[in-house]
């Protein structure tokens, strides 16, 4: 059998621009897609996010394989075409890492991290295809300084500013303390609450955020109305800019309908 981790290609670009709703649209249909793609004795699953597993026996051939993706490709984008008309531009597409079963063990966690390194190599190959984990082919087979680069980065970097979790965000704060001592980095630390009851606000502000911040600065959001900033290189004089800038898009923003930004706090880490 064969072991397949699953994902769609450009997703994130689909809730940024028409919404979390048609996002959810896009993941029932690809669902709904992915089922039909497999047998009935097959196991298909939803890992999170837009990543999907599934693991279909007794297929021994990457021509199969080759022939799902191609129809779930097509038929993805199909769908996008009818949800958000002919005009959509997204490049939504699927990428595909397998793994055969048990030619390279039985060992799910062991079989889950080949089919990710395979699903990887299609990610920086242009995405939209598929790739077999395979020993003997060195294809993402390796330990070497490359792969372990390749598990640590980030899978699909956007010039969006770096959103983390309120754990994560933790460490980004003590590792930017660190560089501020020993390296004198101008760094500063800005959190604003969102005054507002409506979550669709919240949430527009949260992409918002990412958008109009750069890529090297860090966000994170604790509880429902408040999020934490690390604006990186940047000295207590342009923070007003910053403030300003993010002032002016909520003010744009056809998208928000009553939200208030309070800057509770501004800490510069030097």
């Amino acid at each position: 059998g064969i072991l397949l981790m699953i994902d769609l290609d450009s997703f994130k670009l689909v809730n940024d621009i028409y919404g979390h709703g048609m996002g959810d649209r896009i993941l029932i249909k690809f669902a709904e897609l992915l089922k039909s793609a497999v047998r009935s004795s097959d196991i298909v699953g939803r890992m999170g996010g837009d990543e999907f597993v599934a693991f279909c026996e007794h297929i021994t051939q990457e021509s199969v394989i080759e022939d799902k993706t191609n129809f779930l490709n097509e038929k993805i984008f199909e769908a996008a075409k009818n949800f958000m008309g002919d005009k959509m531009q997204i490049p939504l597409g699927v990428s595909i890492g397998g793994v055969f079963v048990p030619n390279e063990g039985n060992n799910f966690s062991d079989l889950y991290q080949k089919a990710d390194k395979a699903l990887y190599k299609v990610k920086q190959n242009g995405k939209h295809g598929f790739s077999i984990y395979s020993r003997h082919k060195n294809i993402a087979a390796q330990e070497s300084n490359s792969s372990i680069h390749q598990i640590l980065g980030e899978r699909n970097l956007t010039d969006d500013a770096y959103f983390v979790e309120l754990n994560d965000f933790k460490t980004v704060y003590r590792l930017a303390v660190r560089l501020v001592h020993n390296y004198k980095k101008n760094i500063q630390f800005l959190a604003l609450t969102a005054e507002t009851d409506n979550d669709s606000d919240v949430e527009e502000l949260k992409n918002l955020l990412k958008k109009i911040l750069r890529k090297s600065d860090c966000i994170t959001q604790s509880g429902k109305n408040e999020f934490y900033i690390l604006l990186m290189e940047t000295t207590t004089e342009e923070i007003k800019f910053v403030k300003g800038r993010i002032l002016g898009k909520i003010k744009a923003s056809d998208k928000i309908s009553d939200l208030q930004i309070n800057f509770r706090d501004e800490v510069s880490l030097s």
